[in-house]
């Protein structure tokens, strides 16, 4: 059996992994992953970094250095994207960057947290809330497994990684 690669990208910086400690909980809870399977994560830095030089490279040495198939996602939240015409905007131009590079796009409607606890965490209550959903495996408010997530309180991570990850889901 061929390894995998998970290439998980990130709107944070790496000072703050907040996105990314809830999205690996939220994997090693559902999926099964093998132990040559590796899954490293990309911190952008800020969401227009997406295409940034530095992140292109960073890419591009991991899939390199890394003997097996490599699968790159970009886990973004979405914002106001039914609102606000500059997050519109966004929303397809990365949208058709994934589509063009043949990367995975996973959204969070409006952000990770909403999705997760129901509500907006003020920026001082980010590390604390995600502390808390990794050590207690708080059950998840929102809906993991839109294909299409529009409404708040939805995502496609599941929806995608179902996809990714052809392994025993853990139920």
């Amino acid at each position: 059996m061929m390894s995998k690669q998970l290439l998980i990208c990130v709107e944070s910086p790496k000072s703050t992994p907040i996105d990314y400690r809830y999205i690996r909980k939220l994997l090693q809870n559902r999926y099964e992953f093998d132990p040559y399977d590796s899954i490293k994560p990309i911190f952008l830095g800020g969401k227009y970094k997406y295409n940034s030089n530095k992140v292109c490279k960073e890419i591009k040495e991991h899939t390199d250095n890394f003997f097996g198939e490599t699968i790159v996602v970009f886990c973004f939240d979405s914002d106001d994207f039914t609102t606000h015409h500059d997050d519109n905007l966004f929303f397809k131009q990365l949208t058709a960057y994934c589509e063009n590079k043949k990367y995975k796009l996973v959204w969070f409607v409006e952000n990770i947290e909403v999705v997760i606890w129901g509500y907006r965490v003020s920026d001082k209550q980010k590390k604390h809330k995600a502390d808390e959903f990794i050590v207690k495996n708080i059950e998840v408010v929102g809906n993991l497994t839109i294909a299409s997530p529009k409404a708040t309180k939805t995502s496609n991570l599941y929806t995608i990684f179902d996809e990714i990850i052809n392994k025993r889901q853990l139920d």
